[in-house]
């Protein structure tokens, strides 16, 4: 009797056709996670940052039910991956040493948020048809808020401190963290601006990259234009072949345009007729139509007729060169605000006052981290400290340098995590880099190399100035940061897919849903928290002008809103220290009518001050 072949237990692969519709929205999803982040005053605040950890987690599930659909229970698959879990991990560590607890576990909330977008971008990224798509998305984000910036200035559009004093400060509100930002963007504009695509691509990218590049200068930021710079050398570095003519040409038309705009536009904002610097917007667009026309004619004349084509189109092209050159010159002699000749001639200046704070602060924070060397202080330790090692008075809740910042919030630990990002990304890019290059002869493989180049120009720009600002201290600037690392990782992962480590469903999944619930619970009740915040914060402003018994009942409804508020988050100093406020008013009331029952009242506020002091006991205000 013949023996009976064992059946084919494994779980078989779940049709494609099943789950295209499931790829298609957490993509979509993930894109929404990237695009917004900026338009919320970059998630600087922390009721901004509360709800996007809410909608992360949601994100975050739709990604496991696709993965778990698929088969697919992976969390970590490369080095770079450990880096950025060991960055978050850093800041949990960050709480042994925290100098003020609950700003330190917020602190651990952004980092663990800033791991599982960078995560869920590798997971939806699985093509370069997608890595486009993300890089698409991003500059889209990136245009959107120079056009809030333009129209803010222009009197088109209203966000608050979108415009201070003929500043554009954008929906960042900080015109350095604009400047770089939008300099990251315009570099990313150029890249996908040259690539093989339709004209009407073309035109479409150079426009974003031309606004995007005139709210740099009208930002008016020194160290982002010294960024600028050396992150658009660094993408010419790598161009391959012809693509760098192409993106010195693209690059230098954007400039250019934007340059001769600012001359007119500048003034235009900081007259008393600002509507009038909307049409001046259009010079800078017709001088990008007519400079990609210029080059599509000469790509055309060398197709049709070679190279004598060619040695004409580069004479032509030289004289374009030059023409740009007199009038870049001649527009930054004579733009009517003196800033940008100011700002611009103080880029390499070590005397100014910029560079001399910059230093000191510098000295502070390592001399905080003498006291604090391996877990660091938490975050929000550097606000909370530096005045204890000042020599002069100065206030900065920054310390301007985001490698410095992290070496004090999450120690020697927490640099040695971000250090590693950085070493692990450029030795991703170096070998993708390498791989694409030896390919030359392939359009796609070359295509490939300048997203991969231009994806590692843009991310180095980005850190380049978060060197000697407080960029990242803006979750917005972090998220694409972030998301140009997660692109390389992505990308590394498509070429040479990394071997299969062991993998456990069970442990995978239930660290998965750890990280859901955390951000699900705390999200919803912080964020929540913080409405009651508000909302008896109001009730309390609302007193004045009332009759006492109007003032209790308000200031009644004011205990309830911020009993809420301290309910949902014990870590809120703040809400503590406005409740003790409260009960202070009703013993202080109750002992002066000689009513009884004040000693219960003296009780609670003593007890929400002590909390208060406790989670923050370095905050003069809640002191």
């Amino acid at each position: 009797m013949a023996k009976k072949t064992k059946k084919n237990k494994q779980p078989q692969p779940t049709p494609k056709s099943n789950t295209k519709w499931l790829s298609l929205a957490t993509f979509i999803l993930v894109g929404i996670l990237i695009f917004y982040p900026p338009y919320f005053r970059g998630l600087f605040f922390k009721e901004d940052m509360f709800l996007y950890h809410l909608i992360t987690a949601l994100v975050f599930i739709v990604v496991w039910v696709k993965k778990i659909k698929t088969k697919d229970y992976t969390i970590i698959r490369t080095p770079l991956d450990w880096a950025v879990l060991a960055y978050a991990g850093a800041y949990l560590l960050s709480l042994i040493g925290a100098v003020h607890p609950g700003e330190a576990f917020f602190g651990f909330l952004k980092a663990l948020n800033y791991f599982m977008v960078y995560w869920m971008v590798t997971q939806v990224v699985k093509d370069y048809k997608y890595y486009v798509a993300v890089l698409n998305i991003l500059l889209a984000a990136g245009t959107g808020v120079a056009l809030i910036g333009l129209l803010t200035a222009t009197g088109y559009c209203h966000y608050p401190a979108a415009v201070i004093n003929g500043v554009i400060q954008s929906t960042l509100q900080y015109s350095n963290a604009t400047a770089a930002y939008l300099a990251v963007i315009s570099i990313i504009g150029a890249v996908l601006w040259i690539r093989r695509q339709s004209l009407t691509l073309k035109i479409t990218y150079g426009i974003a990259t031309y606004l995007t590049a005139l709210v740099v200068l009208a930002a008016v930021s020194k160290g982002a234009w010294l960024i600028w710079i050396i992150g658009i050398i660094i993408l010419l570095i790598g161009m391959p072949g012809l693509y760098k003519i192409k993106a010195l040409y693209s690059m230098g038309l954007a400039l250019m345009a934007a340059f001769v705009t600012s001359e007119k536009f500048i003034p235009a904002i900081t007259g008393p007729n600002i509507k009038a610097g909307l049409p001046i917007l259009f010079i800078g667009i017709i001088i990008v139509l007519v400079g990609q026309a210029l080059w599509e004619a000469m790509a055309w004349l060398n197709r049709k007729h070679g190279q004598r084509a060619v040695i004409v189109a580069a004479f032509v092209l030289v004289i374009a060169g030059t023409a740009g050159a007199f009038t870049i010159g001649n527009s930054l002699t004579n733009v009517a605000p003196q800033e940008l000749v100011t700002e611009a001639m103080q880029i390499f200046d070590s005397g100014g006052n910029s560079y001399s704070y910059r230093m000191d602060f510098c000295r502070w924070g390592l001399d905080i981290v003498k006291d604090h060397p391996i877990f660091g202080t938490g975050a929000g330790g550097w606000n909370a400290l530096y005045h204890q090692y000042q020599d002069y008075s100065v206030f900065t809740t920054e310390a301007h340098n985001h490698f410095l910042q992290v070496w004090v919030e999450a120690g020697t630990l927490g640099l040695i995590a971000f250090l590693a990002v950085w070493i692990l990304f450029l030795l991703a890019a170096y070998r993708l880099y390498k791989v694409y290059r030896e390919k030359k002869t392939d359009d796609d493989n070359q295509d490939h190399q300048i997203l991969i180049w231009g994806t590692v120009a843009a991310a180095l720009a980005c850190g380049g100035h978060a060197a000697f600002d407080f960029d990242l201290s803006i979750a917005a600037v972090f998220i694409l940061l972030w998301t140009l690392i997660a692109l390389i990782n992505a990308a590394w992962i498509i070429t040479a897919p990394p071997k299969p480590v062991g993998v456990r469903p069970v442990i995978n999944i239930s660290v998965a849903a750890v990280l859901t619930v955390l951000m699900l619970y705390c999200g919803s009740s912080y964020a929540l928290a913080n409405h009651y915040a508000v909302q008896g914060a109001k009730l309390r402003q609302s007193i004045e002008g009332k009759t006492p018994a109007q003032q209790t009942t308000l200031l009644i409804q004011a205990a309830n809103s911020y009993q809420r508020a301290v309910s949902l988050n014990s870590l809120d100093a703040n809400s503590y220290a406005d409740l003790g406020g409260i009960y202070g008013i009703f013993y202080y009331s109750q002992a002066q009518s000689g009513q009884t029952g004040q000693q219960n009242y003296h009780k609670k506020a003593i007890e929400a001050m002590d909390r208060a002091e406790k989670l923050k006991p370095y905050d003069t205000k809640v002191r």
